[in-house]
């Protein structure tokens, strides 16, 4: 299975049970997002995106509680 970026969001969006094994097949990052996570905090970045998938491989955090966590959170500027 080669999966591009948009269909790994798509299933993210959708709650597929699958995500955590395809995520490890074709998803770059995985191995390092806690030690990015760690770093984000270190400098007091916030990386909500980030944070939520990394929750979700971790299995604390279903995809549909990420994307109204993330969808509920207050619009802000980018710098």
């Amino acid at each position: 299975m080669n999966l591009g970026n948009n269909s790994m969001a798509a299933l993210v969006a959708q709650g597929c049970s699958k995500i955590r094994w395809l995520a490890t097949k074709v998803a770059e990052g995985v191995s390092t997002a806690g030690a990015v996570i760690a770093l984000a905090q270190q400098y007091n970045v916030k990386m909500p995106v980030l944070t939520a998938v990394a929750r979700i491989m971790d299995d604390e955090l279903t995809s549909k509680k990420a994307v109204l966590e993330l969808m509920s959170l207050p619009q802000v500027e980018e710098v």
